[in-house]
Parts: C-alpha cells; structure tokens; sequence
C-alpha cells in the first residue's frame, strides 16, 4: 500500500516517532507521559519491594536465633517451627582424616605447641634490618622493601603450603569468603552462637568438614588447629556484626530483677498511706539586746501612732442612710424602690441580650470569610509565566520567537495567540522543528558508527 508523503501525518500507524514529536501529537505525548510514570512508580515499586524483601529476612533471621536460645525443656514442635523455612542441614561431603606428618616434612608448623613457641620467641623482636625498637600494640604493615623474595605477606603464617611457606593473601580472603558463607547458613538454623567454642558438635563438623574439602592446606596439621585457630581469631567480628547481643551483664540484669520484684509486690501489696512526717521544730527566735543609747549614737526616731483599725464593716452612705430612716414609714418609696430595682434588671437584661447577638454575627461573619478562604472563594490564581520546554516541538520554537518579542509574558496569553496563528505562519516554525530532529538523528547516527 502505498501512501502520499502528505498523507502520512493523517495516518497514526505509518508516523515515525519524529513525525509524532515535530507535529506535536497530543495523544502520543500523553501516551508517552504515561510510560514514563508507569517507569518511575516501577522503580519505586521495586526499591520497596527490595526493602521489604530485607526486612523479612531479618525479622526471619531473629525468629531462628530466638528459637536456637529456647531451653532444653520445651517442646521439639516449636523449634520445627522456627526454622522450618530452612532444610537441616546435610553433609554432602565426606568427614577427611589426618594427615601423616612425616609425608609432609616441609611443614614447619604441624603442631599447635610449635607454634605457640614460635610466637613466644619471636615476641617483641625486629629484623636484622631495624633501626629502632618495635612499638606496643598492633604490628605495623611491612613494606615491599622489608619483605624477602620468597616471603609472602600474611596475618596467618601458621597456614602453610605443602613447600612450607606461608598461603597468599588472596587465598585467606577466600578461605574468609567461604567460612562467612558457611557461618550464614548455621545461622540461619540457629546454629550459630555468639561464641565459636560453644558451637555444638554437629555445627562444627559440618564446619569443618566443609571447610577442609574446600582447602588442603587446613589439613596440614595435628587436629585441624589451624582451622580452629583460625576460626577463633575470625569469628568474633562476624558474629558481632550479623547477630545480635543478647547476654547483658550481670549488673544490668540484677537491676532490671530488682525493679521487677518491686513492680511485683506493688502490685500484690495494698496500697498503704502516707506516714505524716513531723514538722521540724524550729527554735524561737533569740531576743535582741535592749538599745543602749549613747553619746555617739542617739535613739533611733520612734515611728508616728497610727489610731487602731476598726473590725466593723463600713457604714453606707449618710444619704442614703438619712432617706432611708426618714421614708422608712412611707409605703410608696418602697414601691418606687421596687420600680427602679425592675427597671435596671431589664436594662441589664438588654445589654446582654445586645452584646451576645454581636457576638454571635462576629462569629457567623468569621465562619462565613473562613468556609470562603478554604473554598477558595475571591482568590484568584496567579498567571503562570511563559517557559519553552526542552522539545524541539514547533510550539517551543514559537514560542521562544513570541518571547523574543514579548519578554516576561504570560502563558495564557501565549496560548491564545498560539490559537489565531495560521498554517503558513506556522511553516517556519515545522521546519525549524524538523531540521532539529533531522541534526539530532545525524548525531545519534554518528555515534552508532563511532560504536
């Protein structure tokens, strides 16, 4: 089928995607757009997804290792429970014996008590090369230059090759890699403790049995010590950074006895009352000596005497006191005191009345301007500025020639003159638009070449 170049913007399906961008197709900006959330809520989703994928395994992780701390007397089910998300555990190799030592005589250290003499006597000693004396503490890293030929650089000497000489760097760190590897897996069935010496004996040989499979240089020895040295020296770190403390000390834990044992008898204890404390008796105060007036220092001035105070309440007002006792016979000033007393009750009586009907229209007129602010009600929308976008669109090129013309302009009224603009003074602006497309379809070209 064939289609006139001028009928192919009409025909969605025969567009290019430069086509679709240079004629600014809104259903295919707005389809692309969703793609793109649809990407960004994916990655987000996959980032929780990872989150919680690690937060299971955790809170897993410490569901085992509180059923590895479950006493001796509890049931079998719960422990089946607690790690039956993991297979027990099964020796797929088999338990190596020892190894002979007069076949291997280069071994300088086939016993632990060789060892353990060559470290006693080599302690605090240089080399034949040293200036100054070692320093207490950790060893410092030893150059190149301090090295020999045929020595190699090791923190383990004692793990040796069949020729006698110390193993590689390299090859403790994969020792290293596989034992953590091993250590996971028991930990995942409870079956790695705080401590390598109170691992239980399956753990171990299965430890071990791995281990030396693995790598022949741990076999040569007496009673694989070598690992378990090794192991020792190794462990702690790891069990301190995958597993959690649980022993406290002993001063915390009687502590937190002694508050228990005391919430406990509150709680059983009646609640008793408060003993009154005497109040401490305070001593009089000491009389001052009697003034002894003198030549240098006359009596000190005695203050005015003020009449006494009289207890009796106030007499009213002599007034009123005098109309009263004159009138007090009249029957008709008893009325007109009755008349003024009604009289001022009901101009009280109005004046609340008054000021409470204010106060309720303040209010209404404050509920009233409050629903209107969160309605929106009177406020108008701040007009957005003109800002080309990063398209190479025809719309962005006209309107980056509209903003040439009319500087800090108003979207809305861009997009009004956008709508009177013409076919053919929308000409310019396509093809500006297509050659961009076109250079940047070069420069993608080219850069496949270059690949």
């Amino acid at each position: 089928m064939d289609i006139d170049p001028d009928e192919e913007y009409h025909v969605l399906r025969f567009a290019t995607y430069d086509m679709l961008v240079g004629h600014d197709n809104e259903a295919f900006l707005e389809a692309q757009g969703k793609i793109q959330s649809q990407q960004e809520e994916l990655s987000q989703l996959k980032v929780k997804l990872q989150y919680l994928q690690e937060l299971y395994d955790k809170s897993l992780t410490r569901l085992h290792r509180s059923g590895s701390s479950r006493g001796a007397g509890q049931s079998g089910a719960c422990e089946k429970t607690a790690f039956s998300a993991y297979p027990p555990l099964q020796n797929t190799r088999t338990k190596l014996p020892q190894l002979d030592q007069p076949e291997y005589p280069d071994v300088n250290f086939w016993t632990r008590e060789l060892w353990d003499k060559h470290c006693a006597y080599n302690k605090g000693k240089t080399n034949g090369l040293a200036q100054t004396a070692g320093k207490r503490g950790r060893p410092a890293k030893r150059t190149s230059d301090e090295v020999e030929d045929n020595e190699e650089v090791t923190k383990h000497p004692y793990i040796e090759t069949v020729e006698g000489r110390p193993v590689s760097g390299l090859h403790l760190h994969r020792i290293g890699v596989k034992a953590r590897s091993i250590w996971t897996s028991l930990a995942n069935r409870g079956l790695a403790p705080e401590k390598f010496k109170k691992m239980d004996s399956a753990a171990k040989e299965y430890y071990f049995t791995e281990m030396c499979n693995e790598f022949f240089e741990l076999r040569l020895c007496s009673d694989f010590w070598k690992l378990e040295l090794w192991s020792s020296k190794n462990y702690p770190s790891w069990s301190q950074n995958h597993l959690e403390e649980k022993k406290e000390t002993s001063k915390r834990r009687k502590l937190e006895k002694e508050a228990r044992a005391t919430q406990i008898a509150q709680t059983i204890a009646p609640p008793q009352p408060p003993t009154p404390q005497p109040e401490p008796s305070q001593p009089p105060p000491a009389p001052a000596p009697p003034f002894e007036p003198s030549q240098a220092q006359p009596p000190p001035p005695q203050p005015p005497s003020q009449p006494p105070r009289s207890t009796t309440p106030p007499l009213p007002n002599r007034a009123m006191r005098l109309t009263f006792e004159t009138n007090c016979d009249n029957p008709e000033f008893f009325d007109d005191l009755d008349q003024q007393a009604a009289t001022s009750s009901n101009a009280i009586q109005t004046a609340i009345q008054n000021s409470l009907g204010m106060q309720q229209e303040e209010n209404e007129g404050d509920h009233d301007s409050s629903n209107s602010s969160r309605l929106g009600v009177g406020k108008e929308k701040p007009r957005a500025l003109a800002v080309v976008g990063a398209g190479t669109t025809p719309k962005n090129f006209c309107m980056s020639d509209w903003l040439e013309k009319n500087p800090g302009g108003y979207k809305d009224d861009f997009e009004e003159y956008y709508k009177g603009l013409t076919a053919e003074q929308l000409q310019p602006f396509s093809a500006a638009a297509k050659d961009a497309l076109n250079a940047r379809a070069r420069e993608r070209q080219k850069t496949k070449q270059k690949k």
